[in-house]
């Protein structure tokens, strides 16, 4: 949840503002007390309600997977993944946008593009003196979601 979740969350506020825990829908944890699956609902200030899931690995998988879902006050969806971009209007119309669609590239891939882009970004601000967003203020906001939803787990099934 913290690793790949926090994407995910950061977007979600990105879009909709400032969000709120609704509910933990599931949650799935190994053995060893590891959370693998975790998807929860929020809601804005708006009125816009999703939902959050990230999950580490699949069944028989190890394949990671971020994304949100969000239902629009005038019957629009909105669901974004890894791969592709969805948006529905009431009427049932859908138009995508998988990434391979978006020409989205990376100078040079350190540990993937994510870190690449947030170091290039972070030292590009550093050099010029300019605030950048997400912040450390964004990140605290994920940070205290992501603690909620922890906290709202089931203590036997989070690793205690």
């Amino acid at each position: 949840l913290r690793d790949l979740g926090c994407h995910a969350i950061d977007l979600a506020i990105w879009f909709m503002g400032n969000i709120n825990l609704k509910s933990i829908n599931s949650s799935k944890v190994s053995i060893d007390g590891v959370l693998d699956y975790a998807s929860f609902g929020v809601s804005s200030d708006k009125g816009i309600n999703g939902q959050i899931r990230a999950s580490w690995c699949e069944p028989n998988y190890r394949l990671p997977e971020i994304g949100f879902v969000m239902e629009g006050s005038k019957g629009q969806t909105l669901i974004v993944n890894d791969d592709k971009v969805e948006l529905r209007n009431k009427q049932g119309e859908t138009k995508v946008w998988h990434k391979q669609d978006l020409n989205d590239n990376t100078y040079f891939m350190l540990g993937g593009t994510d870190y690449f882009r947030e170091d290039e970004e972070y030292t590009n601000a550093v050099k010029t003196e300019k605030t950048i967003e997400p912040g450390f203020s964004t990140a605290l906001i994920v940070d205290e979601l992501i603690d909620s939803v922890e906290k709202s787990l089931p203590r036997q099934h989070y690793g205690e």
